[in-house]
């Protein structure tokens, strides 16, 4: 960081001669010029008024004028520092020696395993009461018990989700947000265990929670939302490896997250009216039962999309690719009255979609490209297949089951499928426009 000077300062006592220093414990932004910000003081040590000036602004907040921060001194001596959050600008005079930070947000107790916070572990801050903990670069081991919280409205925050570590270090114990943690939020953190837990690294049972920026590398389950712990969202996280999770709830959002496993692992969906959209997941299956999901716009690369009995459920615009031998089809569908639409699917080992139980389904409008075997298959009834695409098949392109009945195949393009275009052994079955060659 640049180093930068100050005026209109009244400093006091020359910081080499004394460390006790003043502090400006809060300001008001007087002005903002792009990251850079001036910021009006009530009093120096001479009981003058004060403007720092030329102060930038670091982290994800941006201040406008009429804000009040915190802002501290900081010499060279480091228990001279006052400094509530790790989002703050640094400036230092030349000739004087010293730093002033300028600080965004506001903390009841910051965690440090070093000693230079409030408590060295977080589970101290939640027992003190504490509703808003940073918790600073370092590893805290959570063996000996879960970490538990029981109060609404709790943030716990990372000063960095790569080394911001909580470490469970090979138990089965969590972080538990317990029923009565209500609105819970957890950012930048990093999670640690490599032993399974029916509950995860992270369980989550009080509504509301929120879950973002988070980072989890363990060899077992990463998270469980439970039945009850509704409206969770699940944002912007990354899964090193293991099961991404366990979803029972209501209304959660799974979102812009990424997976990377090395063996074929769930991201288990069930509970009602849940959201899975915009993530990259990487040899990851998404198994969903239950209600009215939405499942879009994913990148699932060498993994599938599974319903295993859903109902009026939504799979659109998610793009399936290299679906591994040994696991079926990209999409194999349980289904009753689901839109399956506008996927891509390229490459599967298996099927592109089945839709092998249920029935009452949209397939329309999906492209798919090289299966291994059949394109769209059908073995159940009242499927409307319609508008799709498929190419170079191993198999068929378009295959109705014997025992299925009353089918529409309409304005689908099918061609240049190793075993034949549209294959038709089912009962009633409507074939309409469809150009095949």
């Amino acid at each position: 960081m640049g180093e930068r000077s100050f005026s209109e300062i009244v400093l006091g006592a020359d910081a080499r001669q004394s460390r006790s220093r003043r502090l400006y414990r809060v300001g008001e932004v007087t002005s903002v010029c792009g990251d850079l910000a001036t910021v009006r003081v009530d009093a120096d040590d001479a009981g003058d008024e004060v403007c720092l000036r030329d102060l930038q602004v670091l982290g994800p907040w941006a201040v406008q004028v009429g804000d009040w921060v915190e802002l501290g001194y900081l010499d060279d001596h480091p228990n001279s520092a006052y400094v509530r959050s790790p989002l703050f600008s640094e400036t230092r005079d030349p000739a004087l020696g010293f730093k002033a930070r300028l600080t965004v947000g506001d903390w009841d107790a910051v965690v440090d395993v070093k000693g230079g916070g409030d408590f060295t572990n977080i589970q101290s801050a939640l027992d003190a009461g504490c509703k808003t903990i940073l918790v600073r670069k370092g590893t805290y081991s959570q063996s000996g018990a879960n970490l538990v919280v029981s109060q609404p409205d709790v943030v716990i925050v990372g000063e960095s989700p790569a080394a911001a570590v909580i470490d469970f270090e090979n138990t089965s114990y969590y972080l538990w947000a317990q029923n009565a943690a209500l609105r819970f939020a957890l950012r930048n953190i990093k999670l640690i265990n490599s032993q399974q837990s029916a509950y995860g690294a992270l369980r989550v049972s009080g509504q509301s929670s929120l879950i973002e920026g988070c980072r989890f590398d363990t060899n077992a389950r990463h998270v469980y939302v439970e039945s009850g712990a509704d409206y969770a969202a699940i944002r912007n996280c990354i899964v090193a490896a293991g099961e991404v999770g366990a979803f029972y709830a209501t209304c959660m959002r799974f979102t812009d997250n990424r997976a990377y496993n090395t063996a074929l692992y769930y991201l288990r969906l069930q509970g009602t009216h849940n959201i899975v959209l915009g993530n990259i997941l990487r040899y990851t299956r998404i198994e969903a039962a239950g209600t009215g999901h939405l499942i879009a716009s994913n990148i699932v690369d060498a993994g599938q999309i599974y319903l295993a009995g859903v109902y009026r459920g939504h799979v659109i615009g998610n793009h399936v690719r290299l679906t591994p031998s040994g696991i079926g089809a990209a999409i194999p569908a349980a289904a009753s009255r689901c839109i399956i639409q506008g996927n891509e699917i390229d490459d599967p080992a298996g099927h592109g979609i089945d839709i092998w139980g249920g029935g009452e389904n949209t397939v329309a409008g999906n492209v798919c490209h090289s299966a291994g075997q059949t394109g769209i298959i059908t073995t159940v009834h009242r499927n409307i297949i319609h508008g799709n695409q498929i190419h170079d098949a191993a198999g068929w392109g378009v295959y109705i089951g014997s025992g299925a009945t009353n089918n529409i195949v309409s304005n689908n393009v099918v061609r240049n499928n190793a075993g034949g275009q549209i294959n038709d052994l089912g009962t009633g079955t409507v074939l309409d426009n469809n150009v095949t060659s």
